[in-house]
């Protein structure tokens, strides 16, 4: 009988240190030889579960997208739609933690440079987003035509992101109210 494979187990973990390098380090910072010091490994193991860094950003994309929708979809879970949204505003503003998955893409879109399969998965990442919070503005504006949803949800999405780019540069941290007070007067629009 074969040994079972560890890959299920091991791609993860190792992806987990990436993105706390990442994190961390930046980009330049999140060498293979980090990532397996991180994780208690093996450089050689980090190559053979993950592969080169290209192939190891391109993972860590996929990765992070399930996390990303995952954490997503965990902060309306069990609530009728009229809480879901205020929940989904507070977790979007609010500080970042240092293993956040927002804070993490945002190191790892610092280091795409001209990969299109990285920019590419990062972007459909960000799509789905888009579309999970467009359809929390269905379920909270039901009236609202398709195409300002859109238009909203991705300002919403412009607005948390540039947020937490500034603070991260050293802006006040109460100025990400201002910014959730101008995502909510957004979706005021919306009929």
């Amino acid at each position: 009988m074969p040994r079972p494979s560890l890959a299920d187990k091991r791609r993860p973990e190792l992806l987990d240190a990436y993105a706390r390098l990442l994190s961390r380090h930046g980009p330049d910072g999140a060498t293979l030889d980090r990532i397996a010091e991180e994780a208690g490994v093996t450089r050689a193991l980090v190559r053979h579960y993950l592969g080169n860094r290209e192939q190891v950003d391109r993972a860590l994309a996929e990765h992070l997208r399930d996390r990303y929708v995952a954490w997503f979809l965990g902060l309306g879970a069990g609530r009728p739609p009229e809480e879901r949204l205020p929940v989904i505003l507070q977790a979007l503003f609010e500080k970042e933690t240092a293993d956040s998955p927002a804070r993490v893409v945002d190191a790892l879109l610092g280091g795409t440079g001209e990969d299109p399969i990285l920019r590419a998965r990062l972007r459909e990442m960000y799509l789905e987003l888009e579309h999970l919070l467009d359809a929390e503005l269905a379920a909270a504006r039901p009236r609202a035509l398709p195409t300002e949803r859109r238009w909203v949800a991705y300002a919403v999405m412009c607005l948390a992101g540039m947020n937490r780019s500034l603070i991260e540069l050293g802006f006040p941290s109460e100025r990400s109210r201002g910014a959730r007070a101008c995502a909510e007067e957004l979706i005021a629009t919306l009929s």
